[in-house]
């Protein structure tokens, strides 16, 4: 089961996204459920600072979210902002996605289980994913980032909790029909 889930900047955005119903619900969706398993929801200081970019009411209703959730706020350190950059040294993002990779590197400094985010070209993605675990593995941290990707699915059954199952884009036919509460996020 997931005990942890860092939320970056766009799953709180996609929350109030009415013209991106599917998304909306399923981020409301996993809210529910974070409560209901008491999971540890995490961000960073930074991803209030976004927030705090949006326009007012925009950002005052994601605010009352991140309120509900109550998640942890991981001030960034020194080490974050190093790794972040280390990212980008590496090439793994440019400078303009900066903020993506300190994402991430709070992700893994505070080895959280699991990070989500609907940004699927700058994160959520196989390439990404497997490129900032290199340059963790070469910095000696020895946890592999877990970026919530198109190929992997976060299965979230009211029977066993959260977790991941990387089935590479086939929809797991056997675990619907095995938990059929279950939820399936891609």
């Amino acid at each position: 089961m997931i005990q942890s889930l860092f939320l970056d900047t766009s799953i709180w955005n996609f929350a109030l996204a009415d013209d991106s119903p599917d998304f909306r619900d399923l981020t409301l969706e996993l809210f529910d459920l974070i409560h209901q398993f008491e999971s540890r929801a995490v961000i960073s200081n930074l991803v209030v600072q976004e927030i705090d970019l949006a326009p007012l009411l925009k950002a005052s209703r994601m605010h009352d979210l991140i309120a509900s959730i109550n998640p942890y706020v991981f001030e960034m350190t020194d080490e974050a902002f190093e790794l972040g950059r280390a990212y980008i040294t590496h090439g793994v993002l440019s400078e303009n996605h900066s903020v993506d990779c300190f994402h991430v590197a709070a992700a893994t400094i505070l080895d959280v289980e699991f990070l989500l985010s609907w940004n699927f070209r700058h994160l959520a993605n196989e390439n990404k994913s497997s490129r900032f675990s290199e340059v963790n593995g070469k910095l000696g941290y020895p946890n592999r980032v877990k970026i919530h990707v198109q190929s992997t699915w976060l299965c979230i059954c009211p029977q066993r909790g959260l977790g991941s199952i990387a089935f590479f884009g086939v929809v797991p036919t056997t675990l619907l029909l095995l938990e059929s509460q279950a939820l399936l996020f891609k």
